[in-house]
């Protein structure tokens, strides 16, 4: 079975890549491991009730109609599809329903988008620990909210989701913010552009803000030092605030450093990697249209974390670059279509520069305790990296010889940046010197019945 445009991701970038393509009579084929379309940023939006939508707000059911413009006769969808190998030739290999399938596409766009950073910190391990965006998807996928939670770390989903749970009617306990006062110094530069065109979600970021302060949250901004205890369960959260060191009673802690690109699929097909030192993430080296060459394609946040409606932008970008490349557009229709795009991006992402230096990721706490656990599946400390380094690793993949961090189930997702920083601070050079994990099929964990469908 073959297809002219494979999409992998249902999210704001592949919906809108597969409408520009439906409407230029382009056939493609839309794949996503959820049982609908949505994404992260609108999982569930075709199917939530009321309630629910009060709660998510305004800009989830901007997602509505992209979900609806998938029912077009040019567009296949497979949903509960996860795909986990991709060939040189095109062909894609995925599982649906515990069944192993092929599917080999002319062109493709993956459209996978982002993943939380991964944050670690003593006791991040414990059960009531989990990730603002794990929260999130319980809340836009089952209505389940967390009662009396703690929220810490930075970036504007801290505050979104604070919001969002005020409005459940479950306020969170306290918000504990990371970013040191110097982060303002850092941001003040970028505020004029951002105000030229983002004046729309500096507004939105302080109504969150406003919203929290009438509920009554306890606010902590900048602290440092944050761990959990508990027996078997989370039970205590400790961090140091204004030189004190301050405890928390509470059953869950949802945490958040910003999120980065999910590059699973871009590094397993062998497309060059470049550090962005703003974000502080690895992302796939493309073209301004998405074009990573060989026909691959990439938009979204996957490519570059700008949010849902640059990931859009960019969905319907790409799109119109693979019909001039089918020979669908000229170049001139091209420049046309894509122009007012284009510039709708680059007034969307102005604001980037200012929110990357205001909510900088920290990373203090797990290279000052050598006991900070940085591979769950493997149960790899810094301390043990830190050592390989003294013995000679340079970088992740020898460490992963040795240490075996990176190769549990998630495949170096929840450690392969946190396990780069350790190495790079105890080798005192940058990270983008650092080597990353060799990306190998399967992306995803699949059995021997998968395997064998495939005979």
């Amino acid at each position: 079975m073959d297809t002219p445009v494979a999409i992998i991701g249902a999210g704001p970038a592949g919906m809108a890549a597969a409408k520009t393509l439906s409407a230029l009579d382009i056939f493609c084929t839309v794949f996503d491991e959820q049982p609908a379309a949505g994404g992260q940023i609108y999982r569930a939006v075709g199917s939530t009730d009321s309630q629910r939508t009060n709660i998510l707000g305004k800009d989830y059911l901007l997602g509505a109609k992209w979900v609806d413009n998938l029912q077009h006769s040019k567009i296949a969808t497979h949903f509960d599809a996860s795909v986990w190998k991709i060939d040189p030739d095109g062909t894609l290999t995925y599982s649906q329903k515990s069944q192993a399938h092929q599917l080999k596409a002319k062109y493709i766009l993956l459209a996978t988008g982002a993943q939380e950073r991964p944050y670690a910190f003593s006791g991040w391990t414990l059960p009531g620990v989990m990730s603002v965006g794990a929260a999130q998807i319980m809340l836009k996928s089952q209505g389940i909210v967390p009662e009396g939670a703690v929220l810490a770390g930075n970036g504007p989903l801290l505050y979104l989701f604070a919001t969002q749970l005020i409005q459940a009617g479950y306020p969170p306990k306290a918000i504990l913010e990371t970013w040191p006062d110097k982060a303002w110094r850092r941001a003040l530069p970028h505020l004029p552009r951002a105000l030229t065109s983002g004046k729309q979600s500096l507004w939105k970021g302080l109504k969150m803000l406003a919203t929290i302060k009438r509920a009554g949250v306890k606010h902590y901004k900048g602290i440092s030092e944050l761990s959990a205890s508990g027996n078997n369960d989370l039970a205590v959260i400790s961090f140091i605030y204004l030189g004190k060191r301050k405890n928390i009673d509470a059953k869950h802690l949802l945490v958040h450093q910003g999120v980065i690109p999910n590059t699973q699929f871009s590094r397993s097909i062998g497309v060059e990697h470049i550090w962005n030192s703003i974000q502080q993430a690895w992302q796939p080296k493309a073209d301004a249209w998405g074009d990573m060459g060989q026909r691959r394609f990439i938009a979204g946040d996957g490519a570059a974390i700008n949010g849902a409606i640059a990931a859009e932008l960019a969905g319907q970008i790409s799109a119109l670059q693979i019909a001039h490349q089918q020979g669908i557009l000229t170049s001139e229709q091209l420049n046309t279509s894509a122009q007012p795009l284009q510039k709708q991006l680059a007034q969307e992402i102005t604001i980037r520069p200012f929110l990357d230096a205001l909510y900088a990721p920290d990373y203090h706490d797990v290279l000052a305790d050598d006991e900070v656990i940085v591979c769950r599946c493997e149960e790899v400390t810094s301390g043990m990296l830190r050592e390989q380094v003294r013995k000679g690793c340079l970088g992740l993949n020898q460490s992963k010889a040795f240490s075996r961090c990176g190769m549990g189930p998630c495949q170096g997702r929840m450690c392969g940046l946190t396990a780069a920083m350790v190495v790079a601070d105890e080798r005192n050079v940058e990270v983008s010197e650092i080597d990353y994990f060799r990306i190998r099929a399967p992306i995803k964990p699949v059995t021997l019945q998968e395997l064998a469908d495939l005979s």
